[in-house]
């Protein structure tokens, strides 16, 4: 299980892109219906003692590792050797 602080550190370790991380707030404000992103800011700050709801943190954790994951380095890597065999 991924704790809060992982996710937080995921987001804002560089690998994803501000464009994609912009998409994901994006969504995420539509989703939990929120009008402003200071709450989000403050739920992925690192340090922050913010926590999402469990179902924010559902949606969040698997969002932000699925994007962190497709935006790795290494997981690239992978990808493109396998796709050569």
């Amino acid at each position: 299980m991924i704790t809060l602080e992982e996710i937080r550190l995921k987001y804002h370790d560089g690998i994803i892109p501000k464009k994609a991380r912009s998409e994901i707030k994006s969504d995420f404000m539509t989703h939990f219906n929120y009008s402003t992103p200071q709450q989000y800011n403050m739920m992925l700050a690192l340090g922050s003692l913010q926590v999402p709801t469990p179902n924010e943190f559902d949606w969040l954790s698997e969002k932000i590792v699925r994007y962190h994951d497709y935006y790795s380095p290494n997981k690239k890597g992978k990808q493109l050797e396998l796709e050569k065999l």
